[in-house]
């Protein structure tokens, strides 16, 4: 029973060790700590892990030892937010850590407590860098397209819309961009309806993205009927057809969607070209 206890009291003076150790970068202290107890974790008072930790500091050297030993099981492990290893990576910073996470098994559809994914929360930042990660997953890929078991019916793509973050609309329409624009969620918002909501004041370029990609003309012109009217208040469908006939009018000034996306790349767009046929 003593050799017992004591064991117990060796273990959890190590998982100590182990949090310690990973806050100071100590990679060596990591490694020695780990071919003692190769399954050794630990948390923090917030559920955070030994893994959790070393992400968030960026420490890639100790994620990758943390991995080498038992890391299918770390990258499973959830804080009190019900954050994942992988969403602490999903910030510019981190970005490299991401495919590591990915490879030893971590779930790029795992929700946290708000009920969103990891490329969901990197929709909600407008990180493009983390969203391009992300979708080289194939299961992550299937986040852009409506999913029916999503109670809430939203989509990476309408988040990264409703926040104004053209240039994550922008990579997120790279992946089946089809299937995204002609999305409608049972309520019967679209894309475009949320592009042009007057939320936010980026709503001409996100609308010109959509229309590059490949928006349906069809939806602007029934963007006018009866049924879009209802779905939306007064205020946001009248700033929606200004902005749709805007839009269009700027298109004009363009001798091609070619020519508007190159512009675009260079960080023209509609702010770094007269238009024409407005006469501005």
């Amino acid at each position: 029973m003593h050799a017992a206890a004591s064991q117990n009291t060796s273990r959890l003076t190590a998982e100590r060790h182990l949090l310690r150790a990973v806050e100071d970068n100590d990679g060596a202290r990591v490694t020695e700590l780990l071919q003692r107890y190769s399954d050794l974790d630990a948390e923090d008072v917030y559920h955070h892990t030994a893994l959790m930790l070393a992400v968030q500091e960026g420490f890639t050297g100790i994620v990758s030892t943390l991995l080498r030993h038992n890391g299918e099981e770390r990258v499973e492990a959830v804080d009190e937010d019900g954050l994942t290893p992988l969403m602490f990576a999903c910030v510019p910073d981190r970005v490299r850590l991401i495919p590591k996470l990915l490879r030893h098994g971590s779930d790029p559809v795992a929700r946290d407590s708000d009920g969103l994914t990891a490329l969901m929360r990197a929709a909600y930042a407008g990180h493009v860098t983390v969203i391009s990660a992300l979708l080289k997953d194939a299961s992550a890929q299937q986040q852009v397209m409506a999913m029916s078991d999503d109670e809430s019916f939203v989509t990476p793509l309408l988040i990264a819309e409703s926040e104004g973050h053209t240039e994550a609309v922008r990579e997120l329409l790279t992946c089946s961009p089809q299937v995204q624009l002609t999305y409608r969620s049972p309520s019967g918002a679209t894309p475009l309806m949320v592009a042009v909501d007057g939320r936010h004041s980026n709503n001409h370029e996100i609308l010109m993205v959509l229309i590059l990609a490949g928006l349906p003309l069809q939806q602007l012109v029934d963007f006018e009927s009866p049924a879009v009217s209802a779905t939306m208040s007064a205020g946001s469908y009248n700033y929606g057809l200004h902005v749709i006939t805007e839009t269009l009018q700027r298109l004009q000034s363009y001798n091609s969607y070619a020519e508007y996306a190159s512009g675009a790349r260079r960080g023209g767009g509609f702010r770094g070209r007269r238009s024409r046929s407005l006469g501005r």
